[in-house]
């Protein structure tokens, strides 16, 4: 039996679960996950669906509704494991967009969300779900579209032209970061420790496909999120693998103490130090 939770127009929940199958009123919505795999070739991971489906044969990215209790990504992980046979776990993603969608008995509301991943090559498709799979450029895949094979919406252009994040667009901004290594804590292979905190912005793709990195200084102590103020980018000149620098609110460092709170994973990099331009 699969339940849903069930949320009003604006994605809050109602606090009320249906079994799927079950009319929703007018008022009722579920979630639904639609999932791009952008890997690092630039090419997409789009599925086929079974002839015995809605929309049969038709060209999409793997996808399905949410699952009571889940999160938008963690169903999207867990469909396209079902689906295609593919692990997204660990990999970076961002949400492109968010649209209600009005059906008869079933309104629900579609994120789309993209994953930045490597070269997977072991695709294991599900007979009853899915006809065939495969790695699509760009331009195949608007050619599908543009000849009617490609299940599509309105996030489709925005999806399917997204940049990574650019670490400057944060320069001067309050920014929320998730803490994966922690002030104190060692290096997981070498060893060494860390003498910041040291974590990524959700919700983010970077040069190198994963999360946009941040090193948080002034914080003394193991914290597993935290919410500041970004006062400098470490744009490295030989890495597509930018850093934030995030400080509490109304904190200040030079340039100096910068690189020497950071030498410890900065010095095997070539680098500069980015900041926002004051207008005379």
């Amino acid at each position: 039996m699969e339940l849903w939770d069930i949320y009003d127009k604006d994605g809050n929940k109602l606090g009320i679960t249906k079994e799927r199958g079950k009319n929703l009123t007018d008022d009722e919505y579920h979630l639904v996950v639609n999932a791009w795999i952008r890997n690092s070739e630039g090419k997409y991971l789009i599925s086929q669906r079974s002839e015995n489906k809605k929309h049969p044969l038709m060209w999409e990215c793997s996808g399905g509704s949410v699952l009571q209790g889940e999160t938008i990504k963690e169903a999207a992980i867990r469909e396209v494991k079902e689906e295609l046979g593919v692990d997204l776990t660990g990999y970076a993603s961002v949400t492109i967009g968010r649209m209600n969608r009005y059906f008869k008995g079933c309104p629900d509301i579609l994120d789309i969300v993209l994953f930045a991943c490597g070269d997977i090559k072991d695709i294991k498709i599900q007979k009853e779900e899915v006809n065939d799979a495969k790695w699509a450029t760009k331009e195949e895949i608007i050619k599908l579209r543009e000849e009617g094979k490609f299940l599509t919406n309105e996030f489709f252009d925005e999806a399917i032209n997204f940049t990574c994040n650019d670490a400057k667009d944060y320069l001067d901004k309050d920014v929320f970061v998730e803490i994966d290594r922690k002030f104190g804590s060692a290096h997981p292979k070498k060893g060494f420790i860390y003498p910041v905190n040291y974590g990524y912005i959700p919700n983010t793709i970077s040069g190198d496909g994963e999360e946009l990195d941040a090193y948080v200084l002034g914080v003394f102590e193991p914290v597993d999120t935290y919410e500041g103020h970004v006062i400098a980018i470490i744009h490295r000149t030989n890495d597509n693998d930018d850093k934030l620098v995030v400080v509490p609110e109304g904190k200040e460092y030079s340039d100096d103490a910068i690189r020497a709170l950071t030498e410890f994973q900065e010095a095997y990099f070539k680098s500069e130090i980015i900041r926002k331009r004051v207008k005379k």
